[in-house]
C-alpha cells in the first residue's frame, strides 16, 4: 500500500506566511496569495492554487506536488482536512484527514491502482475499524480491521457465491461461525457504525463490484444508482450496443459517431473511449471524435441498472489525400538557408507535447519542436544557452520551465513561446495541456493561458511573441469529450493580452489545425518556418518582419487546407525578425 509518504504541509504553505519570494522560496503566480485565492509556485516545482489565508492553504483548493502527486479539497491552516489525494502511481484516497497533521485518515475511500478498494474506518494510514475491502477477482470482505490486518467480526464473499463467517485474526478466518449475518456482525462490533457506513454495506457487493469494473475511471460513478429492490426479478442479459458498422476507413479528422443502445433495464453508465457520455431519452447517441492518420479505435462500454456490461470496439483506419497539401514532399524544411548573428537580447521557451496519459497523442508535436529550436538558434539569432525547450512535458515540467525562463529574462529582452500540443478553452480560459493532462480534473491539470503570461510578465521583457500550435481537446464544461478540435479565438475581448506581446495561434474557433503527413509537420508549424526561409520577404527588401511571417503562414495555411484552417494573429506591434543585408 502506498500511503502519504509526503507530509501535506509540503512547505508548501505550513511555513510561507511571509509575502517574500526570497525568504519562502515561493512565487505568487497569479492572484492574491496573502489572503484571498491565487496559485503560489515553489522552487521545488511543487504548487497550490485556491483560496489562502495568511498565504497558507485554507479553504478550498489543490496541490501539486513535485512528484506527481495531487490534493484537492478543503484546506485548514495549511493541512488537508476533507477532500483527495491523487497519487502520482494511480492510487486515490477520498475522505476525511486529521486536522492536527494532514497526514492521518479518519474515514473514507482507498483506490488501488491495481483495482483493490477499502471504504471505511482508519487509524493514522492504516485500515483500522469497520469497512468494506473488495479485490479484482470479486471477493469482498466486510468487517474489522486492526492496524491494516482483516481481524475481528467480520464476513468474506467469494466470487462463488460462498461466504465465511466468524472471528477473524491477522487476515485469516480463527473462528468460523455458521450463518454468521450482517446482524450478528453489528452486534459483535464495540462500536456501532454510524448509519452513513450502514448503508453503504448494505450496498455492499453492487456498490463495489461496479466501481471495480471502473477502477480508472472513478468519476463516472459517483452518482450512479443500481437496482437494489429485492421485490424486482434481476434481469441477466447484457445491453447492446448498435452501430452502424464496427468498422471504418475515412480520409478526415473527423469521425461523427452514430448508434443506439438497446436493453431490457435502464441504462446508468454510458462510456466512450473512458469518458461518460449522456444518452438521449431513447438511448441514442452522436459525436464527434478526432481521427489520427493510421490505425486506430474507439471502445464504447454500456452498463444497465443490473450491473451487466458489454463492450464494443470500433476500429478505425485514416488514409490522407496528398492532393490536399499544395507543398510537395521534396520541399522539406532548412534551417541553415539564413545564418544570423547571435542576440544575446534574444530568448526562446519551447514546448513539444507528443504522448499525452488521456488523450490522443500528436504525432507530429515533438518534431515541430525540435524545428523550431533549429531556427531560433540559426535564423532568429538566439544564443543556445538563452532557450529553454522541453519536451512531454508534465504539469510541472512546465512550471519549473517557465519559471526557469522568467529568471534569465529582463526590460531588455525579446521572448519567443512555441507551444505544439493539445490545449481547450474550458470555462472561458484557455489552457495548454501537459503530458499529464486529466480530463477528471481539468482545473488542476492545465496551464492557464493568462497564468501563464502573467508569471512572464513579472519579468517585465521588451516584446514577447507567443506562437501556438495546439489542438483543442473539445472537452465541454462537465468534462465530456465533444470532439478534438483546435485552438480558441484570441481576440482582445476573450483575453487580456498585454501590450508588449504578440499572440499567433493555429486556427480559428473551433477549427482543427492539419498535419503534413509528408513532411512529418503540423500545417501550420512547417508553413511558419519555411517562412523563415526568406520566403515571407514580401517586398523583397531582404528583411522579415512578424506581420510579413504571418502573412506568408496564413495564405498558405489556407491554401493547403482549402480554408477549412484559418490562422489568427493578435500584433500589438510589428517588429524586424530577420535581416541578412
Amino acid at each position: 500500500m502506498r500511503f502519504l509518504l509526503v507530509l501535506l504541509n509540503l512547505c508548501l504553505v505550513a511555513s510561507c506566511s511571509s509575502s517574500s519570494t526570497t525568504k519562502n522560496n515561493f512565487t505568487c503566480a497569479l492572484g492574491d496569495c496573502q489572503n484571498g485565492s491565487g496559485r503560489i509556485v515553489y522552487a521545488n516545482g511543487g504548487s497550490y492554487e485556491g483560496e489562502l489565508q495568511n498565504s497558507k492553504a485554507h479553504g478550498q483548493g489543490t496541490a501539486f506536488y513535485s512528484n506527481g502527486d495531487i490534493l484537492e479539497g478543503q484546506w485548514e491552516n495549511s493541512y488537508l482536512i476533507d477532500g483527495t489525494y491523487y497519487y502520482a502511481n494511480g492510487d486515490q484516497y477520498t475522505g476525511t484527514f486529521e486536522k492536527t497533521s494532514g497526514v492521518d485518515f479518519i474515514y473514507g475511500e482507498y483506490i488501488w491502482s491495481s483495482g483493490q478498494i477499502y471504504i471505511g474506518n482508519w487509524k493514522g494510514v492504516k485500515r483500522h475499524g469497520l469497512g468494506v475491502e473488495s479485490w479484482t477477482d470479486g471477493s469482498v470482505y466486510l468487517g474489522e480491521h486492526h492496524k491494516d490486518q482483516r481481524d475481528g467480526p467480520g464476513i468474506m464473499f467469494y466470487p462463488d457465491g460462498t461466504q465465511v463467517g466468524g472471528f477473524w485474526e491477522n487476515n485469516y478466518i480463527n473462528t468460523p461461525i455458521d450463518n454468521f449475518t450482517f446482524e450478528n456482525l453489528l452486534a459483535s462490533l464495540e462500536e456501532q457504525p454510524s448509519q452513513k457506513m450502514i448503508n453503504l454495506i448494505e450496498k455492499k457487493i453492487s456498490i463495489v463490484d461496479l466501481k471495480k469494473h471502473f477502477s480508472n475511471n472513478h468519476s463516472i460513478t459517483k452518482n450512479i444508482t443500481i437496482n437494489t429492490n429485492p421485490n424486482i426479478q434481476k434481469e441477466t442479459y447484457s445491453p447492446t450496443i448498435n452501430l452502424y458498422n464496427n468498422e471504418y476507413e475515412v480520409t478526415s479528422d473527423v469521425l461523427t459517431l452514430r448508434g443506439f443502445v438497446e436493453d431490457e433495464s435502464d441504462i446508468v453508465v454510458f462510456v466512450i473511449n473512458g469518458k461518460e457520455f449522456q444518452l438521449s431519452d431513447d438511448y441514442s447517441f452522436e459525436t464527434q471524435i478526432y481521427v489520427p492518420i493510421g490505425e486506430s479505435q474507439v471502445t464504447i462500454t454500456a452498463v444497465d441498472e443490473w450491473e451487466n456490461i458489454k463492450t464494443e470496439t470500433i476500429k478505425i483506419t485514416r488514409s490522407y489525400d496528398k492532393n490536399n497539401y499544395l507543398k510537395a514532399a521534396n520541399e522539406g524544411l532548412n534551417p541553415t538557408v539564413i545564418l544570423s548573428k547571435k542576440n544575446k537580447n534574444r530568448y526562446a521557451l519551447i514546448f513539444g507535447v507528443n504522448r499525452y496519459e488521456t488523450l490522443t497523442n500528436l504525432p507530429f508535436a515533438e518534431n515541430d519542436a525540435n524545428f523550431f529550436y533549429d531556427y531560433a538558434v540559426n535564423t532568429l539569432g538566439i544564443p543556445q544557452e538563452n532557450i529553454v525547450r522541453v519536451v512531454n512535458p508534465e504539469l510541472k515540467d512546465m512550471y519549473i520551465a517557465t519559471n526557469q525562463i522568467q529568471k534569465m529574462i529582463n526590460e531588455q529582452s525579446d521572448l519567443f513561446v512555441y507551444y505544439a500540443g493539445h490545449g481547450l478553452n474550458y470555462q472561458s480560459d484557455n489552457r495548454l495541456l501537459a503530458s499529464d493532462f486529466d480530463v477528471s480534473v481539468i482545473q488542476q491539470t492545465s496551464l492557464l493561458q493568462s497564468e501563464f503570461m502573467n508569471m512572464i510578465s513579472k519579468a517585465n521583457p521588451n516584446k514577447v511573441a507567443l506562437i501556438f500550435d495546439t489542438c483543442f481537446s473539445g472537452v465541454n464544461r462537465e468534462g465530456k469529450q465533444l470532439v478534438e478540435a483546435r485552438f480558441i479565438s484570441i481576440a482582445q475581448s476573450q483575453i487580456n493580452i498585454p501590450n508588449n506581446f504578440s499572440i499567433i495561434s493555429s486556427s480559428g474557433d473551433l477549427e482543427w489545425s492539419r498535419d503534413h503527413p509528408d513532411l512529418q509537420h503540423g500545417l501550420f508549424t512547417y508553413h511558419f518556418l519555411k517562412g523563415l526561409e526568406k520566403e515571407a520577404d514580401a517586398n523583397n527588401d531582404k528583411q522579415i518582419t512578424l506581420n510579413e511571417l504571418f502573412s506568408y503562414t496564413q495564405k498558405n495555411v489556407q491554401q493547403d487546407s482549402n480554408f477549412q484552417q484559418n490562422p489568427e494573429i493578435s500584433l500589438n506591434s510589428d517588429y524586424l525578425l530577420v535581416d541578412w543585408n
